[in-house]
């Protein structure tokens, strides 16, 4: 009988884990800050699936802090990172979005849902 109790119902062993199986994705990443419109556009692609995700966000997305300050940091670690430094971002995909967390910022995760044609 199934015990319905435990919320962590299956935690795999270390060799059950299909490490083999995951594929290391790389991404291409641009932002760009319109200081006239107030928005911050983030496009992410994955090289591997060649899925595109995207998001324009204004001020409404940061309720308790600047969007312009939002976008200096997330902007300065793509350029950063593009000219060769150490990642200074992450990239997860979970449920059809792409997540970018800039490493060690004051701000939330980026969701940016697929791109729309």
């Amino acid at each position: 009988m199934a015990n319905y109790g435990n919320k962590n119902q299956y935690m795999p062993k270390a060799s059950e884990e299909l490490h083999d199986t995951k594929k290391a994705h790389t991404y291409q990443v641009k932002g760009s800050y319109d200081n006239k419109q107030g928005t911050l556009l983030v496009w992410i692609y994955d090289n591997i699936t060649g899925g595109e995700f995207e998001e324009n966000y204004t001020q409404n997305h940061f309720q308790n802090m600047q969007i312009f300050n939002v976008a200096k940091v997330v902007i300065d670690a793509i350029n950063d990172t593009m000219k060769g430094g150490t990642p200074l971002y992450t990239i997860q995909e979970f449920n059809g979005f792409a997540y970018l967390s800039v490493n060690g910022a004051q701000i939330p995760a980026l969701a940016l849902p697929p791109k729309k044609n």
